[in-house]
C-alpha cells in the first residue's frame, strides 16, 4: 500500500493527533476554583461528566473571571474531540465561564499548531489560537521561536516540575498511562493485565496486538505513544526508560509467535476510535483514550475495556500553553486555571486521565478527590524526560527492524 493509500483508510483524528512529533507571569495567588468532585470512576460507553460544576471563585479568581467574560471568547486548538476524555471538561468550563470555546481543528496535529502561530507571526497577525496543547518538543519549539507567552497559574506550586517550563512558557493539565484498551468481545473474555499474560497466556489470540504507528522517525506512522509502548515493553521485560532493548526483544517475541502481525502498515495501528471494531482487539493507548473506545465500540456493539499493564507502567502528557499575543489573553489565562483545578482534575480522572497535580491532591486534596486517584503505582509511573526519549529514540531506530523483521 503506498502512503497516498494508507492515508486514506486511517483514522485521521488519532492518526495526526498521536502520529506526528514526539513527547515529546504573574501568580494569581489563590485558586480560581474550589474543589467540586464527586463520582469519578470510568463508566458506560462514553466520558463520564459526573463530576458537580464549579461553586465559587476567590477574590484574584472572581477578577480573572470577569475580564475573560469580557473577552466573551476562547479558541483553542487540538481539543474537544466529541466523546473524547475531553469533551465534558470543555463543557464544564463553557458553563462556569458563559461563553463558548471555539475549538479549532480538535484533531490538528502539535507541529501544525506551531506552523499556524508562526505564519500568524510573520504576517504580523494576531495568532489564530488563544492556547495550543502540543507536545513537550514543540511547546519548546514554539517557546523558542518566541511564539509563545507565559502564565503562572495559581496552582503551579501543585505541578512537579517535570510537567512545566520553569518560566512558565508551557505546563500539563494531566497526563495518561500507556494502556492496554481491548475489545473482550473479540478475544472471548481475555483482557491481558500484563505484557507477560499478553505474551505468554494460551488465551492470547493469533493477530490480535497492535500499537499505534511504527516508532521510527522518519517514518509515515512516526514517534509519540509508539516510542512509549516500546519504553512500556522495555520496563515488563527488565528493561528501562533508560534501556529499551528488552522492549524491542518483547515486541519481537510477539511477533514470532504470530500476536503482533505485520502485513502491511496498517497493521501496526491502534486507533481509538475504532479499537472496539478492529481486526486487532488487544491495543496499546493512553489510559484516556478508553472514552472514546468505548463509544465507538458501544456503536458496533462491542465491550472495550481498558487498563495500564501492571508491569510496565509508563506515561506521556500534552502541555498547554498561551500564544504570544493572543487575541482573548484572560479567557486563555482562566482555561489554564481551569484546567489546573479540582473540578476539572474530577473529570479527567472520570474519563482515564491523571491531573499532574496528583500528588498535592493525594498530600492534602479533597477527601472525594483523592478517592479517585489511581493506585499508588500508576501515580509513580515514569514520566520519560526528553533526554530519554531522545535516548531511545536513538536505539529504535537502529533496532527495530532486526527486532521486527516484518517491520522493514
Amino acid at each position: 500500500m503506498d502512503e497516498a493509500s494508507r492515508a486514506t483508510t486511517l483514522n485521521r483524528r488519532t492518526l495526526l493527533r498521536y502520529g506526528l512529533g514526539t513527547l515529546g507571569a504573574t501568580a494569581l495567588g489563590t485558586t480560581v476554583l474550589s474543589s467540586c468532585s464527586s463520582d469519578a470512576k470510568t463508566t458506560g460507553s462514553g466520558p463520564s461528566t459526573s463530576a458537580a460544576p464549579p461553586t465559587s471563585a476567590s477574590s484574584g479568581g472572581a477578577s480573572l473571571l470577569r475580564a475573560a467574560k469580557k473577552e466573551g471568547r476562547l479558541t483553542t486548538a487540538a481539543v474537544g474531540v466529541p466523546f473524547s476524555y475531553y469533551a465534558p471538561v470543555v463543557e464544564a468550563f463553557q458553563k462556569f465561564a458563559g461563553f463558548d470555546v471555539d475549538l479549532q481543528h480538535p484533531t490538528y496535529p502539535a507541529t501544525s499548531e506551531v506552523y499556524d502561530l508562526a505564519e500568524a507571526k510573520k504576517g504580523k497577525m494576531k495568532p489564530p489560537y488563544d492556547v495550543v496543547e502540543v507536545t513537550q518538543s514543540t511547546a519548546e519549539q514554539a517557546h523558542g521561536q518566541d511564539l509563545l507567552d507565559p502564565y503562572v497559574s495559581s496552582l503551579w506550586v501543585d505541578i512537579p516540575s517535570l510537567f512545566k517550563d520553569a518560566d512558565g512558557y508551557w505546563s500539563a493539565a494531566y497526563y495518561g498511562l500507556v494502556s492496554f484498551i481491548v475489545n473482550s468481545d473479540a478475544t472471548g473474555g481475555f483482557v491481558p493485565q500484563s505484557w507477560d499474560e499478553l505474551a505468554h497466556s494460551s488465551k492470547t489470540p493469533k493477530g490480535s496486538f497492535a500499537m499505534l504507528g511504527d516508532p521510527r522517525t522518519g517514518q509515515p506512522l512516526e514517534g509519540g505513544l509508539g516510542l512509549l509502548t516500546v519504553m512500556s515493553a522495555a520496563i515488563a521485560n527488565g528493561g528501562s526508560v533508560d534501556d529499551v532493548g528488552p522492549g524491542l526483544d518483547l515486541l519481537g517475541e510477539l511477533a514470532k509467535k504470530g500476536i503482533f502481525e505485520l502485513k502491511d502498515p496498517t497493521s501496526l495501528l491502534a486507533l481509538p476510535d475504532d479499537a472496539g471494531t478492529k481486526k486487532t482487539p488487544i491495543n496499546v493507548l493512553y489510559s484516556f483514550d478508553l472514552p472514546l473506545a468505548q463509544h465507538s465500540g458501544s456503536g458496533e456493539g462491542a465491550t472495550v475495556e481498558g487498563h495500564a499493564p501492571s508491569d510496565g507502567l509508563v506515561a506521556g502528557f500534552y502541555p498547554q500553553a498561551i500564544a504570544a499575543g493572543a487575541q482573548h489573553p484572560s479567557a486563555a489565562q482562566l482555561w489554564i486555571e481551569f484546567l489546573q483545578s479540582d473540578q476539572a482534575a474530577a473529570l479527567f480522572l472520570a474519563n482515564g486521565a491523571i491531573p499532574t497535580r496528583a500528588s498535592a491532591i493525594r498530600d492534602g486534596g479533597a477527601k472525594e478527590l483523592k478517592a479517585a486517584l489511581p493506585a499508588e503505582g500508576e501515580l509513580d509511573a515514569p514520566v520519560p524526560s526528553p533526554s530519554q526519549i531522545a535516548a531511545a529514540q536513538k536505539t529504535i531506530d537502529e533496532k527495530w527492524a532486526d527486532a521486527i523483521p516484518a517491520a522493514k
